[in-house]
């Protein structure tokens, strides 16, 4: 029910967002993700997104007016990518624990680098996960919750270990977070010298403060 909400509350979100666009320029694109059509320009998009300019490359022969192009498994779906979209014409994005791990990898799916223009999402996205995430405790467990939805792209980046390793490091230097919030999300135990997060070993060992 929930989800079904959400799709409809996406598709009304979008159709505003592209008559508004439309109505000064005439949507020359369309980018189907999870059954939602989005009807676009061009330019912003192959300028930002690697994937969908190579896409454009390969088509330009085709005679079709306006070019399909279908986002399979996208990561986030729909509301990510309209987020994405957002971007791309420039408007402001606002990263927070909870949908970093979503854009950064939504980024990677999209091949958006510096080489489709300066300070691209996924530089932006390494950034505040680098800055931001890695540097507090609370934050980094959010975003490795979020994980949960893209772990295949999120292992690739290695968004996973990192936050693992992160807090892992963490509960050494500062015993006192031992026991929350790990109980609430997760498990900690220790065997072998090591420290393991969900029985993964984090590869981070046990430094005793006693003296010998």
């Amino acid at each position: 029910m929930l989800k079904a909400l959400a799709s409809i509350i996406t598709y009304v979100v979008v159709r505003i967002f592209t008559l508004f666009y439309s109505s000064r320029l005439q949507s020359d694109i369309t980018v189907v993700v999870d059954e939602v059509k989005f009807h676009l320009h061009k330019s912003p998009l192959i300028s930002r997104c690697g994937k969908i300019a190579t896409i454009f490359e390969e088509s330009e022969s085709s005679t079709e007016m306006t070019l399909q192009v279908p986002l399979e498994e996208f990561p986030g779906g729909g509301d990510t990518f309209f987020i994405v979209v957002k971007f791309c014409y420039d408007w402001r994005l606002e990263f927070t624990p909870k949908n970093i791990v979503i854009l950064y990898c939504a980024a990677d799916y999209l091949s958006m680098t510096d080489d489709y223009g300066e300070d691209n999402l996924l530089f932006k996205s390494e950034s505040y996960f680098h800055k931001h995430i890695l540097k507090n405790w609370k934050d980094c467990i959010l975003a490795l919750q979020s994980c949960e939805l893209v772990i295949p792209r999120a292992d690739k980046l290695q968004i996973i270990s990192r936050c693992i390793k992160t807090l892992s490091v963490m509960i050494c230097t500062n015993p006192s977070l031992f026991g929350w919030p790990m109980m609430m999300y997760g498990s900690l135990q220790r065997t072998g010298g090591s420290i393991l997060w969900n029985g993964i070993n984090t590869g981070v060992k046990i430094h005793s403060n006693e003296s010998n």
